[in-house]
């Protein structure tokens, strides 16, 4: 008997562990408990996925005038005739938020790396004051033990959050009166209140006509408490400058972001039971488009005194020093010295010319070249080298100086700096003379006396017999080096076009082959019905990036985006598009791409 039920045991075990091999093709159903409910009441909706393991399902359904959710699954395993089927319940609560006729759309379910889609439901929402309600849901439709959903419970409102404190700007800058050409710190700080999620859209926008303000960098992440609630706080850094003088008025600094905002209780929500189920707490809400704003700025630009301004100044504004350093001392006769000034300190380097050079009477000077190290991420402070070529036109022992001035808003005067000359040696370049018996290029040999005997032992400097220049040849001229190079150039050659073509098939083709696979599969995306909204404007998006050239196109993609994060952080975006919409996202496309159409 202990054998038998053993068998027994150990058979069942066995087609449990082997359920996905007995098990039916994978099919997906949907249902919902009650179609028709009263306002206040709620509805339970299940997705049974049989024959896989797991699945993945869409955590809310968007369907306007009701909220729904996912709460949890459960397995299912059934044995019927020793035939294992397992299946997996997704349960979603349906909470009406206004009465009502539904259809609660098909869904997409992905199991084992396929796709399918469920049937619509058709959902009622009654009135629950009217004869009708009355009749259709009986009173006792709660279990006992258990609190009702009826309207007629008491609900606290939801205190709407003041936006001033939610979100706000601040602005700073160092001056408010400036010169002219001078570049101004200033700070823009941005406060989210920490218990709302936020999400920065561009960048900060700011400036106006008569003020230049150089790019911001990417601002400081920080956080501050501020009358008892702490604040994210996103700090901008940048420079301004006014061109043009007189009064400035400066609108706010903008910034636009999204914010998650806590929405309005749907009747029936603030029961404990279904507190309990979404983790004991509300957690609806609504996104909200805010545009943080600091407060405007007054500027009060005044313009550089005529009185007093050097014949050298070049448009310097700010605090500076100057140095001066020949780089070689003594450079061959005709050869350049250079000569670099390297001006430091604070101020508008961007806006900078270069120093005047004094005492060029015996040099030929070229306008300079130059570079700014910067030692901050402003550009406001640092050093910027000026390389001047100087060629001697007379031998000279000292190289020119240097003039620089500008204009210190400390002290509203034009200051000058000046380098002396440094020591040099340094001439023109001069004409060998050749001496006249060495014209012809021959050196004069020696007479030989009358009656004297030739020496059969050369002397130094004579050529030797039998040896001249042509009698041996260097590896480069003979024709064994030209076929061996030319045999090694030919191997290098197929060595690189095999390394190319194995790179070319490892990365899918050439570039434009890439990029044609890539606009077919993104059309096949948009042009696909099944598609949910969110994809299909995914691959509008990135088919527009990659054909749409020029300035008209600007607006298109940006209508775009609009769409696709509305649809992607709003309702809606987990179903396909209507075939109105899809006609008109497509028609749109046609008009702005610049390569062949995907039809």
């Amino acid at each position: 008997m202990k054998i038998r039920f053993s068998s027994f045991f150990s058979l069942f075990l066995l087609l449990v562990g082997i359920n996905p091999l007995l098990a039916d093709g994978i099919s997906v159903n949907a249902g919902i408990s009650r179609p028709e409910v009263n306002s206040g009441d709620m509805a339970e909706l299940q997705i049974k996925v049989s024959g896989a393991q797991q699945a993945d399902v869409p955590q809310q359904i968007a369907v306007e005038g009701l909220n729904i959710r996912l709460t949890g699954q459960s397995t299912q395993v059934q044995m019927v005739n020793f035939k294992v089927t397992s299946s997996v319940v997704y349960s979603y609560i349906v909470m009406p938020l206004r009465t009502g006729k539904f259809l609660i759309p098909s869904v997409t379910v992905s199991a084992d790396g396929r796709q399918f889609r469920t049937q619509s439901l058709s959902f009622s929402v009654l009135d629950a004051t009217g004869p009708t309600a009355a009749a259709s849901v009986p009173a006792t439709s709660s279990p006992p033990g258990m609190p009702g959903f009826s309207q007629s419970r008491p609900r606290a409102a939801t205190p709407k959050p003041d936006m001033g404190r939610v979100a706000f700007g601040e602005i700073d800058c160092s001056k408010k009166t400036l010169y002219a050409g001078e570049m101004v710190p200033v700070e823009i700080r941005y406060y989210f209140d920490a218990r709302y999620a936020t999400q920065v859209r561009g960048r900060v926008d700011f400036g106006g006509e008569g003020v230049l303000v150089e790019r911001f960098p990417d601002p400081k992440e920080g956080r501050e408490e501020r009358n008892g609630v702490l604040y994210n706080v996103l700090t901008f850094h940048s420079l301004l400058s006014g061109v043009k003088p007189g009064s400035i008025d400066l609108a706010p600094a903008k910034l636009d972001c999204q914010i998650q905002l806590p929405g309005e209780l749907p009747p029936g929500f603030d029961d404990p039971v279904f507190q309990q189920l979404l983790g004991g707490q509300a957690r609806f809400g609504q996104t909200r488009e805010l545009a943080v704003k600091t407060a405007p700025l007054h500027l009060e630009v005044l313009p550089l005194p005529k009185e007093g301004r050097p014949a050298s100044f070049a448009g310097a504004v700010g605090q500076f020093d100057i140095d001066a350093i020949v780089s070689n001392n003594h450079p061959s006769p005709g050869d350049p010295a250079m000569l670099n000034v390297k001006i430091g300190g604070k101020g508008n380097f961007k806006g900078m010319g270069p120093p005047v050079l004094t005492a060029t009477d015996v040099w030929r000077t070229y306008p300079p070249t130059d570079k700014f190290d910067s030692s901050d991420e402003l550009s406001y402070t640092g050093v910027k080298s000026f390389d001047f070529t100087l060629i001697a036109q007379k031998s000279t022992h000292v190289s020119p100086g240097a003039e620089f001035s500008f204009f210190d808003p400390q002290s509203g005067k034009y200051q000058t700096l000046i380098t002396k000359p440094l020591p040099l040696e340094a001439s023109p370049e001069n004409t060998a003379i050749v001496p006249a018996n060495n014209l012809s290029g021959k050196q004069s040999q020696p007479t030989p006396s009358p009656g004297s005997k030739p020496s059969l032992t050369p002397r130094k400097g004579d050529p030797i017999a039998g040896l001249t220049l042509h009698s041996w040849k260097t590896p480069v001229q003979r024709s064994e080096f030209l076929t061996a190079s030319i045999s090694m150039l030919v191997a290098t050659g197929a060595l690189a076009g095999v390394l190319w073509f194995r790179d070319l098939q490892a990365r899918g083709g050439t570039a434009t082959s890439r990029r044609k696979r890539r606009l077919s599969a993104l059309w096949a995306n948009l042009t696909d019905e099944t598609m949910d909204a969110v994809t299909t404007y995914d691959a509008a998006v990135e088919y527009l990036e990659m054909t749409a050239q020029g300035d008209s196109c600007h607006a298109i993609l940006a209508s775009v985006n609009a769409k696709r994060d509305h649809l992607k952080y709003g309702t809606g975006g987990t179903y396909p598009l209507n075939q109105a919409d899809r006609e008109k996202l497509l028609s749109d496309l046609r008009l702005y791409i610049t390569t062949p159409k995907h039809e």
